[in-house]
């Protein structure tokens, strides 16, 4: 009899261990799949965060004036600093940009330097996830002047920024080798649009794709739009873009590549192409099916812009004769 209930207590003591174990495993892996998608803080390590995709949004350069720099009202024969904050709130990083001041009267302004010649800025990456990282540009006025025998008259600043800047967008989209019905399943179903709206990360985005197949020939229709608020023009007109733009270099953007499996696509119309004034245009891109394919399959459409980009922000100062 003894033997018997010592059995029976080894028995359960078994079954509760291998309880245990399962659980154990359960709990191992939910944790792995949570850690799978989360990364962690490498400032505070008890902190994660979900992974970012930086390709998102649809700004570029970010300016805004720093508190009181300018000032509101200012009184005549006083210094004055005007200092520009930069953020860059896109996917690609700006290396060569311009930064100008204008919009007032330089015999009662005269800012120096007259303009910042290299600005750089970071764009979204892992470390900067938010595009957060910020730098600080400053211009000196010795000193504000005043009309004679006028009270007070308000100057607007103006800061304008050009830079080169790049769109990447990278689409799935579904590939039907066959143009001819035939009973078979399909792993997926080719689209006749697909959207690609949110932006990518940048001021100029990708908005829709046209799909079109036929005989051994695939062909997108790919529609590009200005989102950023600013202006699109030719890249190599940088040092042009502030007063001397070129109506014949504005709205130009260069298709620097469109691949789909890896394949180069051939597009027209040849660089660059021209949006129209409400800052939309189009490229149709075409390329061979592979042989190889004898089914319907997914794959990622990727297309690269490159582009010339200005924006500005202003506000107001008073200058005030001196008591």
């Amino acid at each position: 009899m003894y033997k018997f209930k010592k059995d029976i207590n080894t028995s359960i003591l078994s079954k509760i261990n291998m309880l245990k174990k399962q659980l154990l495993i359960m709990i191992l892996s939910v944790l792995m799949v949570f850690a799978s998608g989360c990364q962690t803080d490498m400032y505070n390590p008890q902190k994660t965060t979900q992974i970012t995709n930086y390709h998102t949004g649809t700004e570029g350069l970010s300016l805004k004036f720093l508190q009181d720099t300018p000032p509101a009202r200012i009184y005549s024969n006083t210094p004055m600093d005007i200092m520009v904050e930069i953020t860059n709130k896109g996917a690609y990083s700006v290396a060569g940009g311009k930064l100008y001041l204008s919009g007032f009267d330089t015999q009662y302004i005269r800012p120096y330097p007259e303009m910042q010649p290299n600005i750089e800025a970071e764009g979204k990456s892992v470390f900067n996830p938010y595009g957060t990282v910020t730098q600080t540009e400053s211009f000196n006025v010795n000193q504000v002047l005043l009309p004679y025998n006028v009270d007070k008259v308000t100057q607007t600043i103006k800061a304008t920024a050009c830079y080169e800047y790049m769109t990447e967008a990278s689409i799935e989209v579904c590939i039907d080798p066959k143009t001819t019905t035939t009973l078979r399943e399909r792993t997926c179903i080719p689209q006749s649009s697909y959207s690609a709206g949110g932006g990518q990360g940048a001021p100029v985005a990708i908005t829709s794709v046209e799909q079109e197949t036929y005989q051994n020939k695939l062909q997108f229709r790919i529609y590009i739009s200005n989102v950023g608020g600013g202006t699109v023009f030719k890249n190599t007109a940088i040092n042009d873009c502030h007063t001397s733009l070129n109506r014949m270099d504005a709205n130009k953007v260069d298709v620097v590549s469109v691949e789909y499996s890896g394949r180069t696509m051939n597009c027209k119309p040849l660089n660059p192409v021209t949006l129209d004034e409400s800052g939309r245009g189009f490229v149709y891109c075409e390329g061979y099916l592979s042989p190889d394919q004898k089914d319907t399959y997914k794959t990622i459409l990727q297309v690269k812009l490159r582009y010339g980009y200005r924006t500005s922000v202003q506000t107001n100062v008073d200058i005030i004769k001196s008591p």
